[in-house]
């Protein structure tokens, strides 16, 4: 029996990065005679929100994990993306390549799949991540920017450009939403909250009023708001964005993230999405519903929307006003995304490459 470790953003919460965990766990579990585990690395291995929604309780010593067969990063950012101090270059070493680099010198296969990344100041983190890429089993990043910096970076290997793996969850992927009851005579907007205090107050001043003029001139359409991540209604109440609102409790609905294939199948019912992050506009585009994208993100936000071509729904948020806001929500709203074949096609090559490790 081979034994395959699953690493990645795993200790968290955040909507992407349990997905990635979902798709590439019960991928793995689908391959015969191979026992799948995620890497524990102290406070940084898999948390406790990830393990009730995969009902995993098993446990892997470092000792067990340097002895396993495969090791496979999962999608997801942390090839870079990152300001730069000595204290988060450590930070990002231990969390995602100290046990790495120690599996990497036994020799054993590496699989990195799906990646993003770019750009990287650390020169020491750079050769690291370098220096995995050249040794492992086969190498796809989600954008050609992502490839393009690491080539720059010397990686002499062919690295293949896929897409984002997350948008393979379609409808028929997603379980019944639950405990959230939707008014069935409206159509409904989400609009995506950011809880940390410079981004919500430039939803509040830039992305509210804009809303609210929509709301206003369409009454067909109501408003859910929320995060991509664990909060809870005290938090969301006192926010900028909630204030600025200035709506009843009873015309806007809190939706709390806890669960994601349920915040997935939330999204799914929504027509209109209005998102400052990466993941909650993926899904909706793969779920085939209007997104406009106000990312905070230096680059990765619009890599993808520039892959899909639909750049032109995607302005970072220091370059709006309530103008330009207004104008997008008036240009997008009735025009859902369809993303192309091939597109789902490049998302399922990170997942079907894992099937390489039943010839190792």
């Amino acid at each position: 029996m081979k034994k395959v470790v699953i690493h990645g953003a795993t200790n968290t919460s955040n909507f992407g990065d349990i997905l990635f965990a979902h798709l590439f766990y019960k991928k793995c579990l689908t391959l015969p005679d191979v026992q799948v585990d995620f890497l524990q690395n102290g406070k940084y291995g898999i948390g406790d929100f990830l393990r009730k929604e995969l009902s995993y309780d098993r446990s892997i010593s470092n000792s067990d994990f340097l002895k396993s067969d495969v090791l496979v990063f999962m999608s997801g950012g942390y090839f870079g993306e990152h300001e730069s101090t000595f204290i988060r270059n450590l930070r990002w070493y231990v969390r995602y390549f100290l046990p790495t680099v120690r599996f990497q010198k036994k020799g054993k296969p590496i699989f990195i799949l799906g990646v993003g990344g770019g750009p990287i100041t650390s020169r020491f983190l750079r050769k690291i991540m370098v220096s995995l890429m050249e040794d492992a089993v086969c190498v796809t990043v989600r954008d050609e920017e992502t490839r393009d910096y690491f080539k720059n970076y010397g990686v002499k290997r062919e690295i293949l450009v896929t897409t984002d793996t997350a948008q393979l969850y379609t409808p028929n992927m997603l379980p019944p939403l639950e405990g959230f009851l939707l008014n069935s005579q409206k159509k409904h907007l989400f609009l995506h909250l950011n809880l940390i205090r410079e981004f919500d107050n430039l939803v509040a001043t830039k992305i509210v009023p804009p809303v609210i003029r929509f709301l206003e001139e369409h009454e067909d359409y109501d408003l859910v708001i929320g995060c991509d991540s664990v909060s809870n209604v005290d938090r969301i109440k006192d926010s900028m964005t909630y204030k600025a609102l200035g709506l009843k409790e009873d015309i806007v609905q809190i939706y709390l993230y806890k669960d994601s294939l349920q915040f997935a199948a939330l999204l799914n019912q929504m027509n209109v999405i209005i998102t400052t992050k990466l993941h909650v506009g993926i899904v909706g585009a793969a779920l085939g519903k209007s997104v406009v994208s106000f990312p905070f993100h230096k680059e990765k936000t619009q890599r993808y929307y520039r892959q899909i071509g639909e750049a032109g729904r995607s302005i970072h948020i220091t370059q709006i006003t309530p103008e330009l806001v207004e104008e997008q929500i008036r240009t997008y709203y009735d025009k859902p995304i369809a993303l192309s074949p091939h597109i789902y096609e490049l998302a399922e090559m990170n997942l079907s490459l894992l099937e390489k490790i039943n010839d190792l």
